[in-house]
C-alpha cells in the first residue's frame, strides 16, 4: 500500500505542469492579416532586429518591448525531446503553456499572443494576406 501512495503522488507531480495558463484554454479569436494591427504588419513585412535563435528563427516578437516576455523550452523527462513552449509574462509573474506543434514566431502586442497558422512564414510565404493569426487574449 505504501509503493501505490508513493507511486500516485509521483505520478501526481509529473503530471502538474509547471504554469499557470494553457493557451488553448484563453479567450481567442482568428484574424485576418490585413485586419491585424500595423505594428504586426510592419513586424512581418520587415522583421530585422529581433532576436534569431541558433538557427536563425525569430521564435518570440515582443512588439510591446523588450524584455517583458520571455520564452523558455521544456523538454520531456524521457530523452531529449521538447514537450512544450513556456511563455513568461515577467511583468506579471505569469506563464503560458503553447504545446508542439504551434508555428514560430509567438507575437505579442498590447497584451495579446498572435500564432500564425504556417510554419516558416518568412520563407514560404509570398503574400502575406493569405495568412490568418489565432489570436489569444493574455491575462491580467
Amino acid at each position: 500500500m505504501k509503493r501505490l501512495i508513493i507511486l500516485f503522488l509521483g505520478l501526481m507531480a509529473v503530471g502538474c505542469g509547471s504554469y499557470d495558463y494553457k493557451i488553448n484554454n484563453l479567450k481567442q479569436s482568428v484574424v485576418k492579416f490585413d485586419d491585424m494591427p500595423e505594428a504586426i504588419k510592419e513586424f512581418f513585412k520587415n522583421p530585422i532586429g529581433y532576436e534569431k535563435n541558433e538557427t536563425g528563427i525569430i521564435l518570440l516578437a515582443s512588439l510591446d518591448g523588450k524584455g517583458k516576455f520571455t520564452l523558455e523550452t521544456v523538454e520531456t523527462w524521457a530523452g531529449p525531446w521538447v514537450a512544450y513552449d513556456k511563455l513568461i509574462d515577467n511583468s506579471r509573474n505569469k506563464s503560458y503553456r503553447i504545446d508542439q506543434g504551434v508555428p514560430y514566431p509567438y507575437v505579442i502586442y498590447e497584451n495579446k499572443l498572435y500564432l500564425t497558422d504556417r510554419f516558416n512564414v518568412f520563407t514560404t510565404v509570398k503574400d502575406y494576406s493569405t495568412l490568418k493569426f489565432t489570436c489569444y487574449k493574455l491575462k491580467d
